[in-house]
C-alpha cells in the first residue's frame, strides 16, 4: 500500500502590484467642496476581492500609516481597482486628473513641498469623477498632445533649470554640459525642453543609434506639437537624402520664419571626407550640417563615440563661437574627466529609489510619478578590496575604463620611443619591463580582470556577489 504525499500549495508569483483608485473627502472648511483623487498599490489578491468594503479597508490601512493623515477624519467616497476590460487595461489616478482638468474642473493646491505646489484637490462632486472614469474605461482616455512643465518630475525640472541657467550664463565656444542620468530618466524629453527654454533657433540632435529617431520625433511632438513655428527634420528619411529639406529649413531659420530641430547620426557625419572619412563620393550635405552655426547641439548616448578620433573631428567642426552642447548618457564613465563638477547633472538609481520610497509619505496622496519604475535591490562592491591587485590599490584613482584597457600598436610604439629618450636607468628599466609584457590586442590588466570575473561568481557567506 502506498500513500501519496500531501499536495503542496501553488505559489502565486506576480511581477507587478495592482492599483486601487480612491476618492476622498474631508468635512472641514479648508476642504469644503473638494475631492482628493489618489491611488495605492496592493497585492493582486487584495485587489481582486469583489467586496468593496474590503477594498476600502485595504486603502484605509495604507493611508492611516501616512504621517499627513494622522488625526485626520476622512471619508472614502469611492474605491475601485484600476484594471479593467478583458485585455487587462489599466488607468492611473493621473489619467483622471488630466481628464478633469481637460474638462475645465478647477484643481487647487493646498500645500507646498520644496517651494513647489502639492496636495492637489478637485472642485467637483463624485458624479463628475465617476463620469470621467466611465469615459476612460470606454476608450476615451486622457491623451495629452502637449507636455507641460508641471508634468516633469522634480529631478527632471532641476536638470532642465540648471542646464538652462548654465548655458545662459556662459555660451563661449563649445560650452558643454553633461547629463549623467540613468536609463528611463527622460533625457530626450527634457533635452528638448531645454531647447525650448533656451529659445534655440536651430537644434541639432546627434545619435549613435539611428533607430531612436521615432522616440525623438514623438518627444518633439510632446514639447513642440502645438507650436507651428517649430519643425522636426531628419537626414534619415528618403526625402531628406539629397539635403533639400535641410537647406530650405535652414534658410527659413535665418529668415526668422521657423525654428529647426534636426536629427542625424554620428555614423553619417564621420564618413564625410570633410573630416577625413571614408565616403567614396563627396556628400555636400554632411559638410553643410557640420558647417552650420547651430545654437544648440544634443549628443545622445554621448559615451559611444565622441571621444574616438572620428567623433572628435566631427565635434570640432560643429563647435562654433556660441555653440551650446548638451551630452546625454546613462554611463558616461569615459567622459566625466572632461567636465567640471559644475558642468554635470547626475541622477542615478539610488536617488530614484530613495524618491520613490519617500514620495507617498510626503506628498499628501498626489500620484507618485515613480510608481511605474521598478523597485530595485542595489549591491555595491569595493573593487580594490575584491581584487587585491596592485593596479587597483587606491580606490581614489581606480577608473573602470582604464581597468579594461587594451594595448594597441600605437601605444607600444610610443612607449618604445619613450624608452629611447629616457636617461634615468631605473625609470628606463621599469618602462622596458612594461614594454616586454605588452601583447597587442590583450588587456593591460588581464590577471586582475580574470580575478574580477572569478569574484562575480564566487559563493560567499559574507558577500552577495551578483552571479554566485
Amino acid at each position: 500500500m502506498t500513500t501519496s504525499s500531501p499536495k503542496q500549495p501553488t505559489m502565486k508569483y506576480t511581477i507587478t502590484q495592482s492599483r486601487l483608485l480612491y476618492v476622498l473627502s474631508i468635512d472641514d472648511r479648508k476642504h469644503k467642496g473638494l475631492l482628493k483623487i489618489g491611488e495605492v498599490f496592493v497585492d493582486n489578491d487584495v485587489a481582486d476581492d469583489k467586496d468593496v468594503d474590503n477594498l476600502e479597508l485595504a486603502v484605509r490601512e495604507i493611508l492611516d500609516k501616512r504621517s499627513y493623515m494622522k488625526d485626520i477624519r476622512y471619508s472614502l467616497e469611492h474605491v475601485e481597482k484600476t484594471t479593467y476590460a478583458q485585455d487587462m487595461k489599466c488607468y492611473k489616478a493621473e489619467d483622471v486628473h488630466r481628464m478633469l482638468l481637460k474638462q475645465g474642473v478647477t484643481r487647487k493646491a493646498l500645500g507646498k513641498i520644496d517651494k513647489r505646489e502639492a496636495d492637489f484637490w478637485f472642485e467637483c462632486d463624485l458624479d463628475k469623477v465617476k463620469a470621467v472614469l466611465k469615459k476612460i474605461k470606454s476608450g476615451e482616455e486622457a491623451k495629452k498632445e502637449i507636455f507641460e512643465r508641471s508634468d516633469f518630475r522634480p529631478e527632471q525640472l532641476q536638470a532642465i533649470n540648471e542646464t538652462v541657467e548654465y548655458f545662459e550664463k556662459d555660451s563661449s565656444k563649445g560650452k558643454g554640459y553633461l547629463w549623467n542620468a540613468k536609463m528611463r530618466f527622460g533625457k530626450t524629453l527634457c533635452g528638448l525642453e531645454v531647447a525650448s527654454e533656451l529659445k534655440a533657433k536651430s537644434t541639432l540632435i546627434i545619435t549613435h543609434r539611428p533607430v531612436v529617431d521615432k522616440g525623438w520625433r514623438d518627444d518633439f511632438q510632446k514639447i513642440f506639437g502645438g507650436r507651428s513655428e517649430y519643425k522636426y527634420a531628419t537626414r534619415m528619411s528618403d526625402e531628406d537624402a539629397e539635403g533639400g529639406d535641410f537647406y530650405a529649413l535652414t534658410k527659413a531659420v535665418e529668415a526668422g520664419k521657423t525654428r529647426l530641430v534636426f536629427f542625424v547620426s554620428m555614423q553619417y557625419l564621420r564618413l564625410s571626407q570633410f573630416v577625413g572619412g571614408k565616403e567614396q563620393h563627396f556628400d555636400p550635405l554632411k559638410k553643410a550640417i557640420m558647417q552650420y552655426d547651430w545654437d544648440f547641439i544634443m549628443v545622445d548616448e554621448a559615451h559611444e563615440g565622441i571621444e574616438a578620433d572620428a567623433g572628435i573631428r566631427v565635434m570640432e567642426k560643429l563647435k562654433k563661437d556660441n555653440t551650446r552642447i548638451l551630452s546625454l548618457s546613462g554611463t558616461p564613465f569615459n567622459l566625466l574627466e572632461k567636465y567640471e563638477e559644475s558642468e554635470i547633472y547626475t541622477w542615478d538609481y539610488v536617488m530614484e529609489q530613495r524618491e520613490k520610497l519617500k514620495w507617498d509619505d510626503e506628498h499628501f496622496g498626489d500620484p507618485n510619478p515613480y510608481a511605474d519604475l521598478p523597485r530595485m535591490q542595489i549591491l555595491t562592491f569595493t573593487l580594490p578590496k575584491m581584487l587585491r591587485a596592485k593596479a587597483a590599490e587606491n580606490n581614489e584613482t581606480f577608473h573602470f575604463h582604464h581597468f579594461f584597457h587594451v594595448w594597441t600598436e600605437d601605444e607600444k610604439n610610443r612607449l618604445q620611443k619613450q624608452i629611447e629618450l629616457e636617461d634615468d636607468p631605473e625609470a628606463k628599466s621599469k618602462l622596458q619591463k612594461l614594454y616586454n609584457g605588452i601583447v597587442i590586442g590583450r588587456f593591460e590588466h588581464e590577471k586582475e580582470i580574470n580575478r574580477f570575473l572569478d569574484k562575480l561568481v564566487e559563493e560567499s557567506d559574507t558577500s552577495q556577489y551578483p552571479f554566485s
